[in-house]
């Protein structure tokens, strides 16, 4: 059932993750800029990003069977390889959403704890992209490869844009 629905994914046209991607950043940063000063979005933001931490276990885990280790530690290799299979475009894209709601939650969650909520997000969702990449190696649960890093950290970066952004009209506002 979830390989069926996985395989699925690759059949949806490039454009629409796109669109994903712009809707999602765009409505969090409208919901932060109407309700970050209130302490339900912390709580909303902190359900959300842990959510977004057990889904990436789940698909990373669970949902891949085991198979053989394999690994890639070429940097944008993955391009060359969608000329020839041109459903990789569609993984590069699952790898950015998949780590999107990290980058959207996390600073929200962390505003006002630590210093840098911005730069502890990234350097989290980089860690946790490549501690997910060397278990998945170690469990032989897919293909590990350095693009998946890559790709999950932009991501989380594009995340971030929508506590920048609401931080901005947030300060503009008082």
């Amino acid at each position: 059932m979830w390989h069926n629905l996985l395989s699925r994914l690759h059949e949806i046209p490039i454009w629409v993750y796109a669109v994903i991607i712009l809707v999602s950043l765009l409505l969090w940063t409208v919901l932060a800029f109407l309700f970050q000063k209130r302490p339900v979005w912390k709580r909303i933001n902190t359900v959300i990003f842990a959510l977004s931490v057990i889904l990436i276990a789940f698909i990373t885990f669970v949902i891949r069977q085991a198979d053989t280790q394999s690994i890639s530690l070429i940097p944008f290799s993955s391009f060359e390889l969608a000329k020839k299979f041109p459903d990789v475009y569609q993984e590069i894209m699952l790898n950015v959403i998949l780590y999107l709601p990290v980058g959207m939650t996390m600073p929200f969650v962390l505003s006002g704890r630590v210093r840098h909520p911005v730069m502890v997000t990234v350097v989290f969702a980089a860690s946790l992209s490549l501690a997910t990449e060397i278990l998945q190696y170690l469990f032989m649960r897919g293909y590990s490869e350095i693009d998946d890093v890559i790709f999950n950290t932009i991501g989380a970066v594009l995340g971030v844009f929508s506590f920048l952004i609401a931080s901005c009209f947030i300060g503009k506002r008082k």
